[in-house]
């Protein structure tokens, strides 16, 4: 279906999202006012980075489990620039979170 959303929308709204804070703020009435918008912003994007962290941990722990899928762990360490010790740490944090969510 050509009207589904992609990856690439998904990008492009953190961008935009990003775009308009920066100009939110450079137009602020004032400094105060500034350094609590950016501050919120601020906030608002590290809640982002955490949620996509989980969803790092939660995909890599997927592609590892999927017998139909083998893959070695080097493969799921690259698209994320991690070693495979590390790679390996977030399959076994996401299982994890995942078993106290259940």
């Amino acid at each position: 279906m050509p009207n589904e959303p992609t990856i690439t929308d998904a990008l492009d709204l953190l961008d935009r999202a990003h775009l308009l804070a920066k100009a939110v703020v450079v137009a602020a009435p004032s400094p105060q006012q500034a350094l609590e918008w950016a501050a919120a912003f601020f906030k608002a994007a590290d809640a982002t980075r955490r949620k996509a962290v989980e969803l790092r941990g939660q995909t890599a722990a997927r592609i590892w489990d999927d017998e139909e899928f083998a893959i070695a762990l080097a493969e799921i360490a690259e698209p994320y620039e991690v070693s495979e010790q590390r790679a390996h740490q977030i399959i076994k944090e996401a299982k994890a979170a995942d078993r106290k969510e259940q």
